[in-house]
């Protein structure tokens, strides 16, 4: 079985040869500002309302338990019987104009406060405002809630969202400058898929009860902030990903020292040795650098982990050898984590994520998408989404083919490039 990475004939299929670069340079906010700025910011949503009645609509889910209340003002907590929690108290900080899914962070405390309302609460009332974007972003909140805590499969809880006509869902957006028409977007129940997949492979086995949910948390949480590195894995355990690093000012020697200084803009700026002690800590053993280096690759060895370099352009799509390469490096360390490195560590890194979901888990592309934006907000940009679209049956072929298979045929598509066949 040849797999799709190559044909017969031993040349790569045409659609696998080429680098899709896009037409405009992607303007990301960086999302370090959107930190300093204080945990009460809030992305301006212009999008229309719902027409609601004065005191708003409850939409009731699974018998009653827990419903959703679309309000404009927030309901009063005296006096009532029911526990309510406020959607908008959980916060995506965006990049562009995206603005959602919620990271795993918010993920993970709605979980935990639903589950406090319900230790004292027959019924629990989630609020959202009545803009289409508040609204998913609440049931969003409310599925993944279900969905982990319940165990409810994900097309049964869309299904519970379908019952009510005046519920309108926005599809969520990629981190790039917005297009009119957008030329991808991401389905409520997409993330919700995304979600039960990464539920079912154990990817937060080690975030749920009883396995101390508070330390990884607590843990996520600390990786995620760009003051600490923004060093974040998108596959528990086995696959992180980080920004490029910086070159310490030479006359500033504590920065040295640290590893980290913050630059003209009030930007954090890491070293390649601040990295190399994180990767360590993390269980890192592999480092794939997929942008130019511009460091040197000594304090990562030093600390234990191997470096190799990929042919990877910015804003574009992994030509095939890189793919393969990829694919049997992960192969190759399977007692540690690979970490991808590219130049804000959303594209290049996710979209190779992307691939090995799909590859090792048999996730689809659309549910790979959505869990790498979960655990990393931004990931994947413009037409990567596509790239991953189409890879999604070469990706199966491989999982259904069986690890030794797959992996024979990796190293004969390899072997075949690097003869320039």
């Amino acid at each position: 079985m040849i797999l799709d990475f190559c044909q017969e004939t031993g040349h790569f299929p045409a659609a696998l040869k080429s680098i899709t670069t896009l037409d405009k340079t992607i303007d990301i906010t960086p999302r370090e500002q959107m930190y300093t700025q204080g945990a009460e910011r809030k992305a301006a949503i212009q999008d229309p309302a719902m027409r609601l009645p004065d005191k708003g609509e409850t939409f009731s889910l699974t018998e009653g338990e827990i419903s959703l209340l679309v309000a404009e003002t927030r309901p009063s907590v005296t006096g009532s019987n029911d526990g309510i929690v406020f959607s908008e108290d959980y916060f995506y900080y965006p990049f562009n104009n995206d603005f959602g899914p919620h990271n795993l962070s918010s993920v993970l405390r709605f979980c935990a406060d639903v589950c406090n309302l319900f230790s004292s609460n027959e019924h629990v009332l989630v609020h959202s405002k009545s803009s289409p974007r508040q609204v998913t972003n609440a049931a969003f909140l409310i599925g993944a809630y279900l969905v982990i805590e319940q165990r409810i499969p994900a097309q049964h809880v869309w299904a519970f969202f379908q019952k009510f006509e005046k519920l309108h869902f926005e599809d969520y957006l990629d981190a790039s400058q917005s297009q009119e028409p957008a030329q991808f977007t991401l389905s409520l129940l997409d993330c919700l898929l995304g979600i039960e997949m990464a539920l079912n492979c154990g990817f937060l086995d080690h975030m749920t009860p009883p396995n101390n949910r508070a330390f990884s948390l607590d843990l996520y949480e600390q990786l995620d902030d760009p003051r600490n590195g923004d060093v974040q894995f998108l596959v528990p355990g086995r696959l992180l990903s980080f920004k490029q690093p910086s070159a310490a000012p030479g006359a500033d020697a504590e920065a040295g020292l640290r590893g980290w200084w913050d630059d003209d803009n009030g930007i954090r700026q890491f070293s390649a040795p601040f990295f190399a002690r994180k990767l360590e800590a993390l269980g890192a053993t592999t480092l794939l650098r997929l942008a130019d280096a511009g460091y040197d690759r000594a304090p990562f060895e030093e600390h234990g982990v191997a470096v190799r370099d990929l042919d990877f352009h910015g804003m574009s799509t992994p030509p095939a050898y890189t793919a393969v390469q990829f694919l049997l490096a992960c192969d190759e360390a399977p007692g540690g984590a690979v970490a991808l490195q590219c130049r804000s560590g959303l594209g290049r890194s996710a979209t190779l994520a992307g691939l090995w979901l799909m590859r090792e888990h048999r996730f689809s592309a659309r549910e790979a998408i959505a869990w790498l934006r979960v655990m990393k907000p931004g990931s994947v940009l413009g037409e990567q989404q596509h790239y991953l679209e189409d890879m999604q049956p070469s990706m199966w072929r491989l999982h259904d083919a069986g690890r030794d298979k797959a992996h024979a045929a990796l190293l004969k598509a390899a072997g075949r490039a690097a003869a320039g066949q």
